[in-house]
């Protein structure tokens, strides 16, 4: 019998430093991180371009891919960005997420987007989406967790290869929450 539930890590959300592309190229090297997006983790140039990306698109838009820190530690990134893909739905918000093995099954994912989908409703954003490979149980159920149901199941061919994909919706509702606890930090300027 359990006696006390394990303490939940205290979570940060800030927007990517330039050091951040390091740790994420770090943690997303891991096969199993990367199991499901049909291919190994991408180039550390290529997570130094996401900072770039994502820094650029919470000055344009107000929200981003934030990393997070887990008890101070980078554990990954959970946000939100615009869907530029040239399939799937063009110009809606994805909420997004992905974590260090080291990280997973602490609730770590599912609080973080709970945080963002809370900031996003108070823009006065709808609705968002998630897209998640048909066989990622731990994803789908933290969209479930996060109040999302299926919307479509299609292949989505994504770096030369044709992955089944299933895609996530839920609305976004406003709730009261005082202004001076805004989450976001930005430590590298």
């Amino acid at each position: 019998m359990r006696l006390f539930a394990p303490e939940q890590p205290c979570l940060e959300l800030r927007i990517p430093a330039t050091e951040d592309a390091a740790e994420w190229y770090a943690l997303f090297r891991d096969t199993r991180v990367m199991e499901y997006l049909g291919r190994p983790a991408d180039s550390l140039a290529h997570y130094e371009d996401m900072v770039v990306r994502a820094r650029a698109e919470y000055e344009r838009e107000g929200f981003c891919l934030y990393t997070v820190l887990a008890n101070g530690e980078v554990a990954g990134f959970t946000g939100a960005h615009r869907w530029l893909n040239d399939w799937g739905p063009v110009g809606e918000i994805e909420l997004a997420w992905r974590l260090g093995c080291a990280f997973w099954g602490e609730g770590i994912a599912t609080r973080a987007a709970q945080q963002v989908m809370g900031e996003l409703a108070e823009a006065g954003h709808q609705q968002v989406f998630a897209v998640i490979h048909a066989r990622n149980r731990a994803s789908m159920a933290v969209a479930q967790r996060l109040g999302m149901h299926q919307r479509s199941n299609y292949e989505a061919r994504l770096k030369g290869l044709n992955l089944p994909v299933t895609e996530w919706v839920t609305d976004l509702y406003h709730r009261e929450q005082n202004p001076s606890q805004h989450r976001y930090n930005d430590d590298s300027s």
